[in-house]
């Protein structure tokens, strides 16, 4: 039996809010958190990033798979997900990729899922960010719309 944990919360951790909010995260329906670019002051740093956090029902769960929907108007440029270790305190890179014009969907099944998720507040964070390769025009952005978790 499968158990979804829909987001309890996102930020805006590069970039800046264009539209878009909570709700617009837990299905693949076309309805977006889009996020603007900003030039990031840091090497290597995303220009459009969103923090995602939920809330698993178990701390230790089985198996935790992590999905994200979602597409970029730059390019050229890499679409990074990570997902927060609780053991390391750190964040891993759990997929990288060329960022895509239209929707794609990517599910990342998370091995020793327990690490994943916080002791005593369940809590479970992943962070999806666009970085820029050369992107030639001003104006692009980033499209979230699913990011969410299964236990199972």
């Amino acid at each position: 039996m499968f158990e979804l944990i829909l987001p309890s919360g996102f930020a805006v951790t590069r970039g800046v809010l264009q539209s878009g909010g909570l709700a617009d995260l837990f299905n693949s329906d076309d309805s977006y958190v889009n996020v603007e670019a900003r030039r990031p002051s840091e090497v290597a740093a995303a220009s459009v990033e969103i923090e995602v956090e939920g809330i698993s029902p178990t701390e230790n769960p089985s198996r935790l798979t992590l999905t994200f929907e979602g597409s970029t108007s730059g390019s050229p440029v890499r679409q990074r997900v990570e997902v927060f270790n609780f053991q390391t305190s750190t964040w891993e890179t759990v997929d990288e990729r060329d960022g895509q014009t239209t929707d794609s969907t990517l599910e990342v099944v998370l091995a020793n899922a327990a690490r994943y998720v916080q002791t005593g507040t369940g809590v479970v964070r992943a962070r999806v960010g666009f970085h820029d390769r050369g992107v030639t025009f001003p104006a692009w952005g980033g499209r979230f719309d699913l990011v969410r978790w299964t236990i199972g």
